[in-house]
């Protein structure tokens, strides 16, 4: 046998030292480490000598049994660590988005030593199993230098007052202001020191003004500061993106199926700028369907190691803010030859599948195309042709593809029913739509999809979508290559509680059912369709669900009730899709690698996506949030009438239907002994019997508007609006409300509501 070097003995106890800090803080046995890096019956030996020469150095520590427990050089228990990125939130905790793909760790404030929020940490923990909490050990890398704050005068200098409230409430100013910026400015700032470890809050640089707070515009331009995102691509990405052919050349179509006859459409937002996708479906004779999804082939033209997936893959997806879109790619790239435009040749991945008449998915093939859209079609006008209805315009174009529609709506209500039979679930969540005048100010703002017909457009193609996403990952996993999945953890019974106990007490789920049983959860939701409760029993569910993540390990997506999952069908504007798209091409091309490289790789893509959609996420709506503030300067001293959407502790929230937006009506203003009930469906003044529940038609008068805040707050004037004008009530009046939340208004349901709800209280004492 070879004699080891130290060179051997080193990577051997490192290897030791990794496979102890995965099972970290339990003590292991010797023999469960050569069954762990298998080694096999010659390698207890090496192993105890390494734990030795470890436990010689303090390293580790023998326990009763011949155990080994690794210590942190001092004799103390080592905990495992783990790498992430911090988000912090206002109350001072915060959460770290684990490297390893699995559930986020829990910071409690007095464990977050010196990072800030989006720092790149190493966080010790300090439990076990799926609810992680730990304590922030080193910053390994700060969020980025830039932020954006107000300057304030202080203490004989300038402070800058971050506008993001989960960072430090003051950070201090070093070096000179430049010329012109005073106390109040809004200012770019950056963080003044490398050091990324020091336990203190670090100083900041001015370097240039942004505007004055209160400003729409330089509140815009401070969230895209704070979000780190960034309009201009660098020239060599753009060179990169520039240099393309303009057409599909004899080369690119070698290996390839010409679909060019097939009639495929592109069905899309009135105002898209790009198209990831086509679709055509056709009827068969024994009742089942011929689908093909065709995607553009973005991995073409994108390649690994070259500027544009350095770009790409920093940048992780695109963001779409009302008045413009920051894309992941170059427009001369994703809105040309990487997108599926009507009467052009195009490159695709297609999967190609019959689906039976019961959305059972049969024969599904995968192969690159050369294809060539038909038409580009809007979700308003294939809403025209399916459902026609008064007010949705015309058909336009899409009026000569009827019965192609039609086969796409027949495929996509198989799969529906197909879906819910196994559990999927269907949140129908309102999202406000943003509608800019010529100067750029909010002139609307409007439920977006309001029309069922339209949401029922998107409902095809998005059916179509989840289809192609499931096939292209079941072939994935069947082959056994490493790749990025989309999944979705089942939600924390805790945290199901509380939209347990209002579809409880509105009479959806009866005391003793499992509320985290999918099919129950599906039905909750369609019964309490119509109800005035319906959008907040939707929101407590959503809320009560872990985001979805992207992860290299399979677990699963449970709101689709999906067993394996992945994201395919927009490489345009997602670096997940992209990747899949890769593995996918490697496949198809015999060139598959199943390497723990290849796979740590991903592991280390997949986190940085989930950052970054989060990252997209939060501007995205706080720009709606700031656009909506902004509207609602024009109503400061109305009345407007809405409904209580929200009631909790800091009072309620009422939801405006035109423009769409919430309202805030603090506690303080609704007199006195005010309080939320145990179920969160009303507000109560205990004593009286007197209630206002979700769902209430109210009147409520707008006092405030501060944009920094991005938050419209009223108070209420009168619980039910009346036509003839409403009177404000006294100071401290209260209110009997004649409606219970999701039943009718006369007096008699009403009573019956409350002896449920007292009964629902007793079972669950």
């Amino acid at each position: 046998m070879r004699r080891r070097g130290p060179s051997d003995a080193a990577s051997l106890e490192e290897r030791v030292r990794e496979a102890m800090q995965r099972r970290a803080p339990r003590a292991v046995h010797p023999m469960e480490l050569v069954h762990v890096l298998r080694m096999g019956r010659d390698g207890r030996a090496l192993v105890e000598e390494a734990l030795e020469r470890m436990r010689a150095r303090g390293e580790a520590r023998m326990l009763p049994g011949g155990r080994y427990r690794l210590t942190d050089g001092r004799g103390r228990r080592a905990w495992p660590t783990l790498r992430g990125v911090l988000t912090r939130h206002p109350r001072g905790f915060g959460f770290v988005t684990a490297d390893d793909g699995g559930p986020d760790v829990f910071v409690p404030p007095t464990a977050m030593g010196a990072a800030l929020h989006g720092d790149r940490v190493e966080v010790e923990l300090r439990t076990r199993g799926p609810r992680r909490e730990g304590i922030v050990r080193a910053v390994l890398e700060r969020r980025g230098r830039a932020l954006a704050g107000v300057v304030r005068r202080a203490r004989g200098g300038f402070w800058v007052q971050p506008c993001d409230p989960r960072q430090p409430e003051a950070m201090a100013v070093v070096g000179d202001l430049p010329e012109g910026i005073d106390e109040g400015e809004l200012v770019r700032a950056e963080i003044a020191t490398d050091e990324a470890a020091v336990g203190f809050v670090p100083p900041v640089r001015v370097v240039e003004a942004i505007g004055r707070a209160g400003e729409l515009g330089a509140e815009l331009r401070a969230l895209l500061v704070d979000a780190g995102v960034e309009e201009a691509f660098a020239p060599e990405v753009l060179a990169e993106a520039e240099a393309l052919p303009d057409h599909v050349t004899q080369a690119d179509r070698a290996g390839r199926e010409d679909l060019t006859h097939v009639d495929f459409v592109t069905i899309d937002p009135v105002d898209a700028r790009d198209h990831d996708d086509a679709v055509w479906a056709e009827r068969l004779d024994d009742g089942s369907f011929h689908v093909r999804v065709a995607v553009a082939d973005v991995a073409h033209y994108v390649r690994p190691g070259s500027a544009l997936d350095a770009e790409a893959a920093r940048r992780g997806c695109s963001v779409y803010l009302p008045d413009r879109v920051l894309p992941m790619l170059p427009r001369a790239l994703s809105a040309a030859m990487a997108s599926l435009l009507p009467g052009e040749d195009r490159l695709a991945l297609v999967v190609d599948v019959v689906v039976d008449a019961r959305g059972r998915p049969r024969r599904p093939r995968f192969y690159e195309a050369v294809i060539r859209s038909r038409a580009r079609l809007t979700y308003e006008q294939v809403a025209c042709v399916l459902e026609p209805r008064e007010g949705l315009g015309h058909a336009g174009e899409a009026e000569a593809w009827h019965e192609r529609l039609l086969a796409l709506r027949a495929v996509s209500d198989v799969l529906v029913a197909a879906r819910r039979r196994r559990g999927a679930l269907e949140l129908d969540l309102p999202e406000a739509k943003v509608v800019l005048g010529p100067d750029g100010e909010p002139v609307d703002v409007l439920r977006a999809r309001a029309e069922p017909s339209v949401r029922r457009a998107y409902g095809v193609i998005e059916d179509l979508m989840v289809l192609a996403n499931e096939l292209v990952a079941a072939e994935l996993e069947r082959r056994a290559v490493p790749f990025v999945y989309r999944v979705h953890d089942e939600p924390d019974p805790a945290r199901l509680e509380g939209f347990a106990q209002l579809a409880r007490a509105l009479g959806l789920l009866s005391a003793r059912a499992d509320p985290a049983d999918p099919l129950r959860l599906q039905a909750i939701v369609r019964r309490a369709s119509g109800k005035p409760a319906a959008e907040t029993l939707a929101y407590l569910l959503l809320r009560s669900l872990p985001q979805a993540v992207y992860a290299v390990d399979n677990r699963g997506h449970y709101g689709l009730a999906s067993r394996c999952y992945t994201h395919f069908t927009s490489p345009i504007r997602r670096y997940p899709d992209l990747c899949v798209h890769r593995a996918l091409k490697n496949v198809l091309g015999g060139r598959t690698s199943r390497s723990e490289s290849a796979r740590e790789a991903l592991r280390a893509v997949a986190a940085a996506a989930t950052r970054a959609e989060r990252r997209a996420m939060e501007l995205e709506r706080a720009v709606v949030d700031l656009y909506r503030a902004r509207r609602m300067q024009a109503y400061l001293g109305r009345r407007i009438e809405g409904f209580v959407g929200g009631v909790g502790p800091y009072g309620i929230t009422v939801t405006l239907e035109a423009p769409f937006v919430e309202v805030r009506v603090p506690m303080g203003t609704l007199g006195h002994g005010a309080e939320p009930d145990e179920w969160g469906i009303a507000l109560v003044w205990p004593g009286t019997g007197q209630r206002l529940s979700l769902g209430e038609r109210v009147l409520v008068r707008i006092d405030a508007v501060d944009l920094t805040r991005r938050e419209v707050v009223g108070t209420l004037v009168r619980p039910r609006a009346i036509a003839d004008g409403p009177h404000p009530p006294s100071r401290g009046r209260r209110w009997r409300a004649t409606t219970a939340a999701g039943h009718g208004g006369d007096a008699k349901r009403a009573r019956a509501h409350r002896r449920q709800t007292r009964r629902g209280a007793a079972d669950r004492r």
